[in-house]
């Protein structure tokens, strides 16, 4: 897996279970995208669940949990947009206080990676978007990734949650 000078990534460890899911609850509700015991931040918290049905990267520097990021095929429990022989890109949350290092891009980076040493042709993602593109497409744009408009959706529970698809071919 990929690595910069203080960054590397590799799957989720056992004793990083809880750790995973808090920092994953801690990122999203930084973005309010979760609340502290709604029905997303209970799927983000279970971390065990996740590494069982998909795999779960870790990105740390040393032994610092820094972020994360799932990885889903197409008719997994945790695939929504994949379809065929794609990988959906799933779950990415970087601990608040480790925003703005880089833990992002090495994340996608190394979820590029995995996807070619597997086989996967492609990387799938969907990002919120309110009031247009914003700081994540950007970082989705600059690693690669390409927008494919006729696969945007609505979110359901929101109709003015417009989820941009996006894909990357590995």
């Amino acid at each position: 897996m990929p690595q910069t000078a203080s960054i590397t990534v590799s799957t989720v460890r056992p004793e990083e279970l809880d750790r995973v899911g808090e920092l994953c609850v801690a990122a999203y509700r930084a973005g309010g995208m979760a609340e502290e015991d709604d029905g997303y931040a209970v799927a983000l918290r279970d971390v065990a669940r996740r590494a069982a049905e998909a795999i779960v990267l870790v990105a740390r520097a040393g032994r610092e949990v820094l972020g994360t990021l799932t990885l889903a095929a197409a008719g997994t429990a945790y695939a929504d947009l994949a379809r065929d022989d794609e990988l959906e890109v799933r779950m990415l949350a970087v601990d608040p206080a480790a925003q703005r290092r880089g833990v992002a891009e090495v994340l996608l980076r190394a979820a590029q990676e995995w996807a070619a040493e597997q086989g996967y042709p492609r990387l799938v993602l969907s990002v919120l978007s309110v009031d247009g593109p914003a700081v994540p497409h950007r970082l989705y744009e600059r690693v690669g990734y390409r927008r494919d408009p006729g696969r945007d959706y609505v979110g359901s529970w929101d109709p003015s949650a417009v989820m941009w698809f996006y894909a990357l071919e590995v």
